[in-house]
Order: C-alpha cells, then sequence, then structure tokens
C-alpha cells in the first residue's frame, strides 16, 4: 500500500501558526496542532535566544520576510509574473500577495 505524502508536516503547521502569531497571516492558516507545537517548543526557543543569540522564531520570520521581499522586488520590476511556492504548507504568501493587489 502506497503511504500517503500530501498531509501538511508539524513544521509546516507550527509555521503557519508562528506566521499567524506574528500578524502575517490570516486565522484560516492557523491550527491547533501549530499552536500545540510552538507553544512545547516555546522554553527551548527561548533558551536558545539567551544562549545563542537567537531562536527559531527570529530565523524563520528572517527567512520568510526576506522571501516576500525578493517576490515584492520581482513583482515591482516585472509586473504581473507567477510565482510558484512548492512545498508551501500553510503558507499565507499567496493569500497575502492577492489581498494586497
Amino acid at each position: 500500500m502506497a503511504k500517503d505524502t500530501s498531509r501538511i508536516s508539524i513544521t509546516a503547521h507550527y509555521t503557519g501558526y508562528l506566521w499567524y502569531k506574528n500578524g502575517l497571516s490570516d486565522r484560516s492558516f492557523s491550527t491547533s496542532k501549530g499552536r500545540w507545537a510552538y507553544y512545547g517548543l516555546y522554553a527551548g526557543d527561548k533558551a536558545s535566544r539567551i544562549l545563542f543569540g537567537t531562536d527559531i522564531e527570529c530565523i524563520l520570520l528572517q527567512r520568510h520576510l526576506l522571501i516576500d521581499h525578493l517576490a515584492e522586488q520581482i513583482l515591482a520590476e516585472h509586473g504581473e509574473v507567477q510565482i510558484l511556492e512548492l512545498a508551501c504548507g500553510l503558507s499565507p504568501r499567496g493569500y497575502r500577495f492577492c489581498q494586497n493587489s
């Protein structure tokens, strides 16, 4: 029997909740699994910030804000283009871009 690989990963749930928590996503992209994952990792993430000066939340936010910035630059320079976001999980990027246009 073939394994179903279409499910959304726990990392996508986590990231979806992270975006929502930081005002980058609509509530519909936030899941209870993501909230549980976020708060389950909360203490370790805060310890990482103290010990290493950064944490997963900061790294993910920087990464996705940079992707948004680059996509916005491409749209500004080239007008209407098609952007394909692979393995996007619960990414609200397409939703946000449609809301802003």
